[in-house]
Order: C-alpha cells, then structure tokens, then sequence
C-alpha cells in the first residue's frame, strides 16, 4: 500500500508521517536587472518546486538565481519521501534604484525622524559612513536596517549638512551623497 502522511477514520486521526520542513528563506530585494539566490532550506532528500517559474534559474532546484522583473513571490512547494508536502512562501520586491534619502528632520513628530535608505537586502552586505564637516564619523551603519537619529553618542548633532558614503559592498556599487539634518 502506498505511504500516507494522516491516516483518517470516522473517530480519530493519526499523523504517522510529519510535514518535511520547509523554509523559503526570507523576503529578498532585488534591483532591476540584477539577480539574486533564494536561500531556501528544506528536509533532505525531498523533491522541490518553486511556483510560479518565471524569473528563476530552475524552479526545481532548493536555491535557484531569481531574476523577475517585477515584484514576485515564489512558493516553494516540497514534497518528503513519504510523499507527505509542506510549502512555504517569499517575497522578492523589485526596485529600479536605490533610494537615498536627502534631508531628515529628527523632532520626535513621527516623520521623517530617522535617516534611513529602505529597501536594502542583507546579501548586499550594505554599510554607510556619515560625517561632519569636518570629516569626523559621526554615525556608521550596516545591514537591512541602516538608520541614523541624528545623534552621536546620544547627543543631538546641529543642523546642518553631512556627507555620506554608501556602499553596497557584494554589489561593488558606491555612492557619496549629502544629507541635511533639520531641526
């Protein structure tokens, strides 16, 4: 007889198999053009499908190169030896370019409180660099979550005009910019 993952009857129900574990990985960002690899994990020795198939490199292999063209998430359906299935789900958000901000105005109101670039992926291995005008560091960041309160080491900096160095150190890319801090 065939394996079954649940075996019913009109009084109780039995999981005899687990669900294979299945993780898509988490939420990506990609900017147009470029290509990324969903780090996905799954229970060895099942077999692995990605839906829908556009943009990726082989929707049947565990961590294809995604490449879509507009914002997209790829279900990862698996299916374990015992034939019993699991799937989870991620979201590639695409971008035309990396937004970066010019001005902040950090009063507690509940805007624009923080400097902050949205929308970096971790694999990019993001870092930013903020100085004074007089070429002291004044805030260093990196990661996803990248964001400056206008303040070194809790004190509140002037309002005035910084500069930036940004670097999306997997990608290569560079940018060096101004910010204005308004109070």
């Amino acid at each position: 007889s065939p394996l079954q993952c649940r075996i019913n009857s009109n009084i109780l129900q039995f999981d005899i198999w687990p669900k294979p574990f299945v993780n898509a990985g988490p939420d990506r960002v990609l900017i147009k053009g470029d290509s990324i690899v969903l780090n996905a994990g799954a229970a060895a020795g099942s077999i692995y499908q990605w839906t829908p198939s556009g943009g990726l490199s082989d929707p049947l292999a565990l961590r294809p190169r995604a490449a879509p063209q507009i914002p997209t998430t790829y279900q990862l359906n698996v299916v374990s030896a015992e034939g019993c299935t699991n799937q989870d789900q991620v979201m590639v958000q695409v971008i035309n370019d990396i937004y970066i901000p010019t001005a902040f105005t950090p009063n507690n109101d509940g805007l624009n409180d923080a400097w902050r670039i949205p929308k970096l992926d971790p694999d990019w291995l993001p870092l930013v660099s903020i100085y004074d005008r007089a070429g002291q560091l004044v805030y260093e960041g990196s990661g996803p979550g990248i964001s400056w309160d206008g303040k070194l080491r809790s004190v509140d900096m002037p309002a005035a005009v910084y500069t930036y160095l940004f670097r999306l150190r997997a990608l290569n890319r560079v940018w060096k910019g101004t910010i204005t801090l308004i109070r």
